[in-house]
């Protein structure tokens, strides 16, 4: 499983960091940590767009999200 820790990037950057490794792994899992709000969702539309699935554990401060295809 490949790892990214987005936390503390300001967008457009997590969602770029995320489509990278998407291009890089081409299938497999990628556990993210990314900050709440509008990063989280971009990553999430992303992932989708691209046929992956997204699964969530939300965090106080940061969400960790498991993506697989």
């Amino acid at each position: 499983m490949e790892r990214l820790d987005v936390r503390g990037l300001s967008c457009p950057m997590p969602a770029m960091q995320v489509r990278k490794m998407i291009k890089k792994v081409g299938t497999g899992s990628i556990e993210v940590l990314v900050d709440v709000g509008a990063g989280r969702d971009n990553i999430v539309r992303i992932a989708g767009e691209q046929g992956w699935k997204v699964d969530e554990e939300p965090g106080d401060e940061y969400s960790t999200l498991t993506l697989k295809k």
